[in-house]
């Protein structure tokens, strides 16, 4: 069996430290460009000069970096009746990761708006199983059966991952004009075993939803659903004046009017997904300060890592040659998280129902981790590696209240 080694002239609490700090989330890391938002506003008449606006940086909130695009005709709230409003935001807040993209669209008379807007994160994911005093024997046992397999089956560890998307779709309830609404997800989660030859596994999950709308079905949308998602995943909602749905940033004055098609109607979009079974190779940690002699060692903590992959695009739209006054919504705006839900041993032998973890997320164009993400000293010796099982997926429609 290989241990990584902390150096021995660090306590184990200072070990810990290092450890934590290295991982930590830096400042500004989550680059800008993995936000996008474009606005448009077009005359088809051309009496009106075109409108156009992108990526408009906004303040930044924590690690939360969002970026907007605004092309309204008009200088006042009760005017801003025609063209594009886009939003997207990256970043982590309470200990999960978190993704926003939001596109309006409104048109007035020959006035039409368009908008789009991404987002997108890659991120090197570290698990990190802190036992505890409490459970330095049992860990010890665990990590030392490890050795005594011939395929080092008992070394496994598995975590499961909740990501949660939420949104809504709103439109005018009056319309006669060809336009569409549209947003789409995808996640990857990517296994890090750094002595398997091969590709690593890879689990995915991803949707996509559009309401489309023409003169010949003007009051009902034609709904698309595709990869995961169905039906299920909609929930209708009431129809409610634009003044009640805060659809623009809180505070801006856009969201004190009512549309002038009147009341909006819509869905509600919930998705509930929990990757199981995400194998990964373990990296055991021992106490420096222990006996270190065969079934005396005792153990601090022990990694895994994972890269996970998350992006998504709204967007909505008027046709060109469209005529009408109405509005259009794909709001999934700070709605999509991802989150650690827990850790065990397959085998049943490691009992890790009372050990406490520690997840990082670092983004990997950031925040390169070579192979020092192990190097807690120059004494590194290597890994303990596991075979895996096979991964699993299972993803659920989690209707909202209306």
């Amino acid at each position: 069996m290989t241990i990584a080694t902390p150096p021995a002239t660090k306590s184990p609490l200072r070990a810990l430290a290092t450890l934590v700090g290295s991982l930590a989330i830096v400042p500004g890391a989550a680059a800008v460009d993995l936000v996008t938002a474009s606005a448009r506003m077009q005359d088809a008449y051309q009496f009106q000069p075109d409108l156009a606006d992108d990526d408009q940086q906004m303040p930044r909130v924590g690690s939360l970096v969002s970026s907007s695009a605004s092309a309204l005709h008009g200088t006042t709230p009760a005017s801003a009746n025609a063209g594009g409003y886009a939003y997207g935001v990256v970043g982590q807040q309470n200990g999960s990761v978190v993704l926003g993209t939001e596109a309006i669209a409104k048109a007035s008379g020959n006035l039409v708006g368009s908008a789009k807007a991404t987002a997108a994160v890659e991120y090197r994911v570290t698990v990190m199983i802190e036992p505890g005093f409490d459970l330095t024997h049992q860990f010890q046992q665990w990590a030392g059966a490890c050795d005594s397999g011939p395929n080092f089956d008992s070394c496994g560890l598995t975590a499961d991952f909740l990501h949660e998307t939420k949104g809504r779709f709103l439109y005018s309830t009056e319309r006669s004009a060809d336009s569409v609404a549209r947003f789409s997800e995808s996640l990857e989660v990517i296994g890090n075993r750094p002595l398997q030859v091969g590709p690593q596994a890879t689990t995915t999950a991803q949707g996509s939803v559009s309401l489309t709308f023409n003169p010949a079905r003007a009051l009902a949308p034609a709904i698309t659903l595709g990869g995961d998602w169905s039906t299920r995943n909609l929930t209708v909602l009431p129809a409610a004046p634009a003044s009640q749905l805060g659809l623009f940033p809180a505070g801006s004055v856009l969201n004190a009017e009512d549309d002038l098609n009147g009341p909006l109607s819509g869905f509600r979009f919930s998705n509930l997904a929990l990757l199981l079974d995400q194998d990964f190779d373990v990296t055991v940690v021992p106490d420096p300060h222990s006996d270190p002699s065969p079934g005396n060692q005792l153990f601090l903590y022990a990694l895994g890592t994972f890269t996970l992959r998350l992006n998504q695009t709204a967007e909505a739209s008027f046709a060109l040659d469209s005529y009408t006054d109405a509005t259009l919504a794909a709001d999934f705006s700070h709605t999509s998280s991802f989150a650690l839900s827990r850790v065990i041993d397959p085998t049943g032998q490691f009992d890790l129902s009372a050990a406490k973890f520690t997840v990082a997320f670092t983004p990997v164009d950031a925040v390169p981790l070579p192979g020092a993400v192990w190097l807690l000293g120059s004494s590194l010796v290597g890994l303990i590696t596991a075979r895996r099982r096979s991964n699993g997926r299972r993803s659920a429609g989690v209707p909202a209240a209306g």
